[in-house]
């Protein structure tokens, strides 16, 4: 069917999840089939593939993906719960209070292994120099030092990578149009599930993620599900965006990409 819409140079096509209805033939065998197909025929061919289900349950998943993602959604939900009711500097200063200074040290070093808290050599500095920056430099030699845009570093990373700028929006489940524009406007400033989809089409780890998402004035949300899913994937270096999008439409009703 594929073959035969391109043949007679069809922007697009529709299936059904075929034969899972009264055919009784397995949703979730129907789907993982249905994506692969379409995945390997979009490496190679340009068409707009629209599956249309019945409802959310024909997305099936199995148990080990649900349990999971439901393990990580639920473990990052309680972990941002807990920072918001016991703020990590406020605690931070009452341990100051109440311990001595050599105590103190040496809690807050702890609390850095738990807390992931930023603080470096503790145990040779005076408290007074924990509240200064790590490096002094002006606000000029800053802006005259400033990093790579979103436009230069993806473009810096996909030269890094040997890919050609077609595997890279076809990864990302981009349409060739939207990609020409983000390549064409040094200033473009995409939006955030675009700079993920984008992330997950040239296999970047997790730093490397956060990082282009902070130059294009994002980051990644420890409340959103889209965002715990999309980091889930990165961590487990799942980078198929058809699956992640199987995943993703599962959980939240949302996609990465077109």
């Amino acid at each position: 069917s594929l073959q035969k819409a391109l043949n007679l140079q069809c922007t697009s096509i529709a299936f059904p999840l075929i034969s899972t209805g009264v055919y009784g033939f397995p949703k979730d065998k129907a789907l993982q089939i249905a994506i692969t197909v379409f995945s390997q025929f979009l490496l190679e061919n340009e068409i707009e593939i629209i599956l249309v289900v019945f409802d959310k349950r024909s997305f099936q998943l199995s148990g080990q993906i649900i349990g999971d993602i439901d393990s990580y959604i639920d473990t990052n939900y309680v972990r941002e719960s807990h920072r918001k009711e016991y703020l990590i500097g406020n605690r931070r200063s009452t341990y100051i209070k109440g311990l001595a200074e050599e105590d103190s040290n040496e809690e807050m070093l702890q609390r850095e292994e738990t807390n992931n808290y930023p603080i470096k050599k503790v145990a040779n500095m005076k408290l007074t120099e924990l509240c200064m920056p790590l490096e002094n430099i002006s606000l000029e030699d800053q802006l005259t030092n400033i990093g790579a845009s979103f436009h230069d570093k993806l473009f810096e990373l996909i030269d890094k990578a040997h890919l050609d700028n077609k595997d890279v929006w076809k990864r990302a489940n981009l349409d060739r149009k939207h990609f020409s524009k983000i390549q064409c406007d040094h200033n473009y400033h995409p939006k955030k599930k675009t700079v993920m989809a984008l992330c997950i089409a040239l296999q970047l780890n997790l730093e490397q993620s956060r990082d282009l998402l902070a130059r294009a004035d994002w980051a990644f949300s420890p409340s959103s599900k889209v965002d715990l899913i999309v980091q889930k994937a990165i961590i487990d270096k799942q980078y198929d965006i058809m699956q992640l999008n199987v995943t993703l439409f599962r959980y939240t009703n949302e996609i990465l990409g077109v």
